[in-house]
């Protein structure tokens, strides 16, 4: 492999510009193409990075030969056929979450990287903050005994997503697939993966007229994803998780986080801002609140990027396996699966 590693991005979208910086900050690789079938959007980003060469086909990128990776930064639907891509044509694969739009995608590209011998990963940048570090660190170490209750709330304001976002087809779902599907992430990787029992969901469509959060105009009333959704994991364990989401929500206060409890210690966390309370009991057998601090300076997106460029360079194990991703995505599916059908999903 060339002494850096040659990185084409996939997709001119908002997000493809926090995988852009992080690897133009990161030592060991270079920025080297992009694809867009908006000629203006990638316009933009070469402007911005300085990217060498651009395409609109993304297949003709993968048939570079000097490209060695790819972050996939494109729209939820594409992701599964680019990650196959990908891969058989050699490259090594950063997908952005969610992974694909159905279980049986996810596991299709599992197996396609087994074969590939490739590095495949996906974006679930929250693992990548010091705070999770710190709450994974409290979990491995027993300072938490055994993890029995995780509880997960992403609550975002009423301004909403418009074009693909908002149908269901192309995006999977709402807010549940699009961003609580971090914390669901999180909280599995804290736990430790357990055996999932059942899983029940509810979801509601009720919606209202709101600006679109880019463009500031009114979408017309088309949105085939979920508003607000709930969902109560039992895992084989005994323990459960719990997930509450919504977005375009008309809430006092945006709420961003991940509570998990275990048998010797609590800790909530702000998914953002890294803010953290924890409880143990004292000597006495009394609740102890303190907040701990850890240096979170540094950007979560660097972090992932580095660490990708590091397991393809240097065949370090990857902190996010495909796996993982096909866990989180049988959670996200059972509780819009229970939700659809008013049933509760057995495992």
């Amino acid at each position: 492999m060339p002494e850096l590693l040659r990185i084409g991005i996939i997709g001119a979208g908002t997000i493809s510009a926090y995988h852009m910086g992080a690897y133009q900050a990161c030592p060991d690789a270079r920025l080297c193409a992009i694809c867009d079938l908006n000629a203006e959007a990638a316009k933009a980003r070469v402007q911005e990075f300085g990217i060498e060469t651009v395409y609109s086909d993304y297949r003709e990128l993968l048939a570079n030969p000097d490209i060695d990776a790819v972050s996939i930064t494109s729209p939820t639907f594409t992701h599964h056929q680019i990650v196959l891509d990908a891969l058989a044509a050699g490259k090594h694969v950063l997908c952005e979450k969610p992974p694909a739009l159905t279980v049986a995608q996810a596991e299709e590209c599992v197996r396609a990287a087994q074969q590939s011998g490739k590095v495949l990963t996906y974006g679930f940048v929250a693992r990548f903050y010091n705070h999770m570090q710190y709450l994974k660190q409290q979990v491995d170490s027993g300072a938490m005994g055994d993890i029995y209750f995780a509880n997960l709330t992403r609550f975002e304001r009423a301004v909403d997503f418009a074009g693909w976002f908002i149908d269901k087809d192309k995006a999977g779902g709402g807010n549940l697939i699009d961003g609580s599907i971090h914390e669901i992430d999180s909280a599995l990787y804290l736990m430790g993966y357990p055996k999932v029992k059942r899983v029940t969901g509810y979801t509601t469509n009720l919606n209202r007229d709101l600006p679109d959060r880019v463009s500031g105009n009114v979408p017309p009333r088309n949105r085939t994803v979920e508003a607000a959704a709930c969902g109560m994991v039992q895992f084989e364990n005994g323990a459960c998780l719990m997930v509450k989401s919504a977005s375009a929500l008309l809430t006092p206060e945006e709420r961003f986080t991940i509570e998990v409890c275990g048998t010797k210690s609590g800790l909530t966390a702000h998914v953002f801002s890294g803010k953290m309370k924890q409880v143990a009991l004292d000597e006495a057998s009394q609740p102890v609140v303190t907040e701990p601090t850890v240096d979170d300076a540094t950007n979560p997106f660097h972090r992932q990027i580095s660490h990708f460029v590091d397991c393809c360079r240097n065949g370090t194990e990857c902190i996010v396996k495909p796996w993982q991703a096909v866990e989180v995505m049988k959670i996200v599916c059972a509780i819009y699966e229970s939700a659809e059908t008013g049933r509760e999903i057995l495992f």
